[in-house]
């Protein structure tokens, strides 16, 4: 029998990982809670070459699928998707 000092609860979720997807296109600023609450941040502003970049934290993969597919059925092409590290959010 193993004894821990520690217990652990089962229903208890990982910590989120933080994302950042960069998308061709503009989104409205009101789309964050539609999109798990990722922080939009328009890239360029000119027309032909706009870009919009999501970041924030995405709790596990189920999550990761519902953003990809929601930018999916809006047809908006996926230019990047990183999962960042602390160095790379500190920088």
């Amino acid at each position: 029998m193993r004894s821990s000092s520690k217990t652990e609860n089962p229903n208890t979720k990982p910590p989120a990982s933080i994302y950042r997807l960069r998308i061709g296109g503009r989104l409205p600023a009101n789309w964050e809670d539609r999109l798990g609450c990722l922080r939009i941040v328009h890239e360029e502003e000119s027309e032909p070459l706009c870009q919009t970049t999501l970041v924030g934290p995405v709790q596990d993969q189920s999550d990761l699928l519902g953003v990809l597919n929601t930018l999916h059925e809006l047809r908006l092409p996926l230019l990047l998707v990183e999962a960042m590290n602390l160095e790379t959010i500190l920088t």
